[in-house]
């Protein structure tokens, strides 16, 4: 199956994504929530635009480590962890769209309509500002 490159960089989310529980959408930032210099960042909005609307899943394949600043979501219990250098961490699965702003992010929305965690939020924690290569597997069905 063909990964597409959809961004590199230490990967993030809206604070609104958690407080709402949505976890949908997720971006890379060059600096920490803290405010913290990590890696370069950046988003290939393009190819982004070119394949939104398609079904697939995102992976986060970790090509640096890092302590997360993030305290995690106290509520549901998820907390950030490192992962290894290498590892492909699914992030979900769905249809891709884009959200453009401040930050231009991506994310999944489920075929099943839910209005909560589109994606995995155990394995967003586990990439929090880790510096990843995002990629889109395309491909309707897939599990």
């Amino acid at each position: 199956m063909k990964k597409i490159l959809l961004g590199t960089g230490p990967l993030t989310w809206n604070r609104s994504e958690r407080v709402g529980d949505r976890y949908g959408c997720v971006y890379t930032n060059s600096t920490s929530s803290e405010e913290i210099p990590l890696d370069t960042a950046n988003m290939l909005q393009e190819t982004i635009k070119e394949y939104a609307g398609q079904k697939g899943k995102l992976i986060a394949e970790v090509i640096a480590t890092r302590k997360s600043s993030h305290i995690g979501d106290l509520f549901h219990g998820f907390f950030p962890t490192t992962p290894n250098i290498g590892e492909e961490i699914e992030l979900g699965e769905g249809t891709l769209f884009y959200e453009p702003g401040e930050y231009f992010a991506v994310g999944l929305k489920p075929d099943d309509n839910r209005e909560t965690f589109w994606l995995i939020p155990q394995n967003l924690y586990r990439v929090h500002e880790q510096t990843v290569k995002l990629f889109f597997l395309p491909g309707g069905g897939i599990s």
